[in-house]
């Protein structure tokens, strides 16, 4: 049946959308309405979904390998002076940080992120999981030795 529509469809475009035009223009605030209202509840269903995702490993996984992509290569984020701007990169998909931290049976949620070599890039041979104040020692302790 779809592969009718669409034969109709192509054959009868420019008729179709003059119709469309007139339909729209003869019933526009309704028309907008419409519009408004739809956007409006998939916004909230789109939140809610979002919202129990990011609960789940995958999507924390996700969350994750974004947060890192964003300050490797958005220049106007705030911490890509401290990344990007030194050519560190991530080098691994979410789906691949997902299935390493399954494999290791980590869950990363409310831990911070520490690459081991400062100066590498994150691969996935070259992050551990830490609590925020060992994570804050770590980071002190390699920010003096480069310094030195």
């Amino acid at each position: 049946m779809s592969k009718y529509f669409a034969k109709y469809y192509q054959e009868n475009k420019e008729k179709l959308c003059e119709y469309r035009r007139k339909y729209y223009r003869k019933n526009k605030r309704k028309e907008q309405e419409y519009g408004k209202e739809y956007r409006r509840k998939n916004r909230e269903e789109a939140r809610k979904y979002q919202k129990e995702y990011s609960k789940t490993l995958r999507g924390y996984a996700a969350h994750l390998v974004h947060w890192i992509k964003s300050r490797c290569t958005d220049k106007r984020h705030q911490s890509y002076k401290n990344y990007g701007a030194h050519g560190i990169k991530c080098l691994f998909t979410s789906q691949e940080l997902y299935n390493w931290l399954v494999a290791n049976s980590i869950d990363p949620r409310g831990l911070c992120i520490h690459r081991i070599d400062n100066n590498g890039d994150y691969t996935l041979g070259n992050i551990k999981f830490l609590g925020r104040s060992e994570h804050a020692i770590l980071h002190n302790a390699q920010r003096r030795n480069n310094e030195n």
